[in-house]
C-alpha cells in the first residue's frame, strides 16, 4: 500500500519550512536549493509559491 505524498509549499516571506530542492509553481522547471529557516525570497521582484521537491523514497520502480 502507498502512502499518500503531502505536498508541502512556502511562499515569499515565509519561512523555509524544509530544506531541499523547490520548483516554483508558476514556472515549472525552475528550480532553487532554500534552507530551512530561510526566508523565501521573491523572484524578478514577484511573489512566489514554491514546492518542496520530494525525495524518491526507494519505492519507485526504475525506468527502464
Amino acid at each position: 500500500m502507498h502512502s499518500a505524498i503531502r505536498r508541502v509549499m512556502a511562499e515569499t516571506g515565509q519561512d523555509c519550512p524544509a530544506t531541499g530542492l523547490w520548483e516554483a509553481t508558476c514556472r515549472p522547471g525552475e528550480y532553487a536549493t532554500f534552507y530551512r529557516g530561510d526566508i523565501i525570497p521573491p523572484r524578478e521582484g514577484r511573489a512566489v509559491v514554491w514546492e518542496l521537491v520530494p525525495e524518491p523514497s526507494g519505492d519507485e520502480r526504475p525506468e527502464g
